[in-house]
Parts: structure tokens; sequence; C-alpha cells
């Protein structure tokens, strides 16, 4: 089971035990996810993109809708592990 609370991501496993996801991180608006920005050149963090919504998929990953103005474009992102 996956759960949203303050920005971050975390899944129950099947006895209970909650592991957050490290790809996610509490931002402003406690309504949206964060996910982590690193720009892989510079070695350095870049600012959280914001999701409204995160769904997984059947092959593993997850498909998102990124926020709105002014947080984000409002884009569908897509997750691949």
């Amino acid at each position: 089971m996956l759960i949203s609370n303050a920005g971050r991501i975390g899944i129950f496993d099947v006895e209970g035990n909650l592991g957050l996801i490290p790809w996610t991180v509490a931002i402003p608006s406690s309504d949206d996810i964060g996910v982590v920005q690193t720009n892989p050149v510079e070695q350095a963090y870049l600012p959280p993109i914001a999701l409204r919504d995160l769904h997984p998929t059947w092959t593993g990953g997850f498909v998102g809708v990124e926020d709105g103005m002014p947080l984000g474009h409002g884009s569908l992102v897509r997750f691949i592990r």
C-alpha cells in the first residue's frame, strides 16, 4: 500500500512496516509530493518537482501529474525503474 504524507511517499509491507521512498522529499505544499531532482554533471541538487498525484503502474514504475503554476508546469511525468 502506498501512502502520501507531508510531501513524502511511503509504502507498507505485508507486516505493516512503513518504509519511505528515498526519492521523495517534503515540500512547502503539504498536499503535493516532492520528487528529488539532481544535476549529475554539476553533482548538485535542483528544486524538487511538485507532483499533485502519483500512481504506480503494472510495470513497476510510476505515472505522476506535476502541479500547476506557480510550483510546476502541469505536465504528465513517468518514472521508470
